[in-house]
């Protein structure tokens, strides 16, 4: 009888620790960032919020994800990228992550930040800035 206790010890004791391990949701910033460097505004903008707030150069605006996806082709339009590269990656407690890299296009190099924030579910971009490097 204490065999048959065993056997169901260990999966009773797996779904008492499952609360405690949080429901943390993985965010792939590594999409994010393919979808930047190959300047796919229609790929990244499957990860905007319902708003996002967009910095390019000195000009920051909130936009709807419709107008943030027209905003974002217009600049890989002009701004034709060759590489983007992650160098710093952070997260908090309160269920948001953010990532630091170095977008190269045109042979100009501009200083990226993506903020995200878990929302239900799923990690949203919040932000999106993109600054003379």
């Amino acid at each position: 009888m204490r065999i048959i206790r065993k056997q169901y010890a260990a999966p009773l004791f797996i779904l008492f620790l499952l609360p405690l391990m949080g429901t943390a949701l993985p965010i792939d910033l590594e999409k994010i960032a393919l979808a930047i460097e190959s300047g796919n505004a229609n790929k990244l903008s499957q990860y905007f919020d319902n708003s996002v707030e967009i910095t390019i150069l000195k000009e920051e605006e909130v936009y709807s994800q419709s107008q943030a996806k027209m905003v974002l082709k217009n600049f890989f339009d002009k701004h034709d990228p060759s590489s983007f590269e992650i160098i710093h990656k952070g997260s908090s407690n309160k269920g948001s992550e953010y990532c630091i890299g170095t977008l190269v296009a045109n042979d100009r190099s501009f200083r990226t930040y993506i903020y995200v924030k878990q929302k239900g579910e799923s990690f949203r971009i919040q932000e999106i800035r993109f600054e003379k490097d």
